[in-house]
């Protein structure tokens, strides 16, 4: 491991503190710390404001990309304002040396002619641990309140997309409600309308379901509601069946909700005098093309 001078690890500190060295480096620094009465308290000083950040930062900057970023940002930041604090005023910048000075001279009797005006120099201090101390605080303190600031920006856009998502799933309910209530609506509309024939269904089972059927003539629907109906067994639904002289019409399957309640529409055209009943069975999944099971509710025509 190579040995540095104080002015050297001196230097290196900002850097050592936020473990950015190369390994060697890294290395070097923390030896020359261990034993230096002033770069190992500067050292420790900059850890210690290093670890204030982290900690203060630990919520927001969870991250691995975004850690990196930050520590990347304070990392310049140290730098430049480092290399700000070393530039100060030259101290023989007030007489130059009587080498670099031209002799003025002049004709006799003429005064000399004014002295071209000069430009302070500016020359670069050394880095010493107390530098290095007060500009890494400075510079850390500085670049974490414009993270801070950055992270409530950026959380102030978070909120503001959960509101808008809120508010988007809450529009999306509303419009179904209204689904909802315009199709009850329209449903009501047909069950009361005037040309309205209402047929009770009743079952003969043990748990005896029952049902009503709404038939609109001006429009050719067909509502079921049925009350009671038991689940039907694995493999088997539930068939209607509109009743003529000629044939039995399938006007749809389904499945009872879990409370026994079903509603079923359905639209064929039936001649006013030629429906004979109306009837439930129970068929093989995907339903029959005429009835084979049994009769679970019937209601009869003119009733």
């Amino acid at each position: 491991m190579r040995e540095l001078t104080h002015e050297a690890a001196a230097e290196m500190l900002a850097e050592a503190a936020l473990d950015t060295l190369a390994a060697d480096d890294q290395a070097a620094v923390l030896a020359h710390a261990a034993t230096c009465p002033d770069c190992g308290p500067t050292l420790a000083a900059l850890r210690d404001a290093t670890s204030e950040l982290a900690f203060s930062l630990t919520s927001s900057t969870d991250d691995p990309v975004r850690r990196a970023r930050v520590r990347t940002r304070l990392l310049a930041r140290a730098r430049a304002d480092l290399s700000v604090a070393e530039l100060t005023p030259g101290a023989g910048d007030a007489a130059a040396p009587a080498s670099d000075a031209a002799p003025r001279t002049a004709p006799a009797g003429a005064p000399f002619p004014p002295a071209a005006p000069r430009v302070a120099s500016v020359r670069r201090a050394p880095r010493t641990p107390s530098t290095v101390l007060a500009w890494g605080i400075a510079a850390l303190t500085g670049i974490a309140a414009v993270v801070v600031i950055a992270v409530a920006h950026a959380r102030t856009a978070a909120d503001d997309r959960q509101v808008a998502v809120a508010h988007s799933a809450d529009s999306l309910r509303f419009a179904q409600l209204m689904d909802s209530i315009a199709s009850r609506d329209s449903t009501l509309r047909q069950l009361t309308d005037k040309q309205v024939s209402v047929m009770q269904l009743t079952g003969a089972t043990a748990r005896a379901p029952w049902g009503w059927m709404f038939w609109n003539h001006a429009t050719n629907r067909w509502t079921l509601v049925a009350r009671n109906l038991p689940a039907a067994p694995a493999g088997r639904t539930y068939q209607l069946w509109l009743v003529t002289p000629r044939a039995k019409v399938s006007a749809g399957t389904f499945a009872p909700r879990p409370d026994g309640s079903t509603e079923l529409q359905a639209t064929y055209a039936v001649a006013r005098d030629s429906l004979r009943a109306v009837a439930v069975t129970e068929e093989p999944t995907g339903g029959a093309a005429q009835p084979t099971g049994a009769f679970v509710m019937t209601a009869s025509a003119g009733q």
